[in-house]
């Protein structure tokens, strides 16, 4: 088979169906999967191919040319525009796919990185389960995803992180990149909220940012030495304190002296450190 020949039939296995519209969006032609043309109307009023492609992804594209009224016309000789050039119907169809591969290759990287180390799954209203993702970034249905309300990650260290859905998700391919939460009072791709999370500092107690909250354990203590004091609690919207006093005299002088020293430090969603020193 010659080069051209291979690459119609690339053409027509990557095509599930084809016809061809009018301006008014009539259907007046087909493609069979031999890639041969057939007229179901006035064939030269055609205006636009639409292209169903194995996978059930569409595209329309735009004739650069009229078909005129053969019936002989084929993948190869309808002209189509691309950009600014001008290409047959088949190689439109090849380099479509061979793009929509190209970005589903590159989403799957990213989205396997920003899994890395986390647990991401989808609930509904009552907090059941209905979906999570795999390591690769693909979605694995375990219920009703048009239920979904949240996407719950858990991070390696425990900690949960939980965000509303912006938008209800369909019945179509749903991936990390086009499904979008709620973060921070705005809307954005949910494989951007998890790279943003790789990156993110360790945090102790709760957090709770309206849209999105954190959840882990809270670190907090008290010890006596001597007669300092040590007592301290961290976590969101909460300040631990460190607070401690020393008195030291001589009796082989006449000075006397003590030193307290105070020191407060709040952790939250803004942290804050003040050090104050009296003597």
């Amino acid at each position: 088979m010659s080069t051209a020949t291979n690459a119609s039939a690339t053409a027509r296995a990557e095509m599930q169906s084809a016809v061809l519209l009018d301006a008014q969006g009539r259907t007046v032609g087909t493609i069979n999967q031999a890639g041969q043309v057939s007229a179901s109307g006035a064939l030269h009023t055609a205006t636009r191919a639409h292209v169903t492609f194995q996978g059930g992804a569409t595209k329309t594209f735009t004739l650069a040319k009229n078909i005129g009224t053969t019936t002989r016309a084929n993948l190869e000789t309808v002209v189509v525009r691309s950009g600014n050039s001008m290409v047959s119907l088949g190689s439109a169809i090849r380099a479509d796919v061979q793009a929509r591969a190209a970005a589903q290759a590159t989403a799957a990287l990213q989205g396997a990185q920003a899994l890395r180390g986390k647990t991401v799954v989808l609930v509904n209203s009552s907090g059941e389960t209905v979906g999570t993702f795999m390591a690769d970034g693909s979605l694995r249905a375990m219920g009703d995803l048009r239920q979904a309300s949240d996407v719950v990650v858990t991070l390696i260290n425990g900690q949960k992180v939980s965000y509303d859905l912006a938008a209800e998700l369909g019945s179509s391919v749903n991936t990390l990149a086009n499904i979008r939460v709620s973060d921070q009072g705005r809307s954005a791709a949910l494989i951007s909220v998890l790279a943003n999370l790789n990156n993110a500092p360790a945090v102790s107690g709760s957090v709770n940012n309206g849209t999105g909250s954190v959840s882990g354990g809270g670190a907090g203590g008290g010890a006596n030495s001597g007669t300092g004091n040590v007592s301290g609690g961290i976590g969101s919207g909460a300040s631990g304190q460190v607070s401690g006093g020393a008195s030291a005299g001589s009796t082989g002088g006449s000075t006397g002296g003590s030193t307290g020293i105070g020191v407060s430090i709040g952790v939250g969603v803004g942290g804050g450190i003040t050090i104050g020193s009296g003597k």
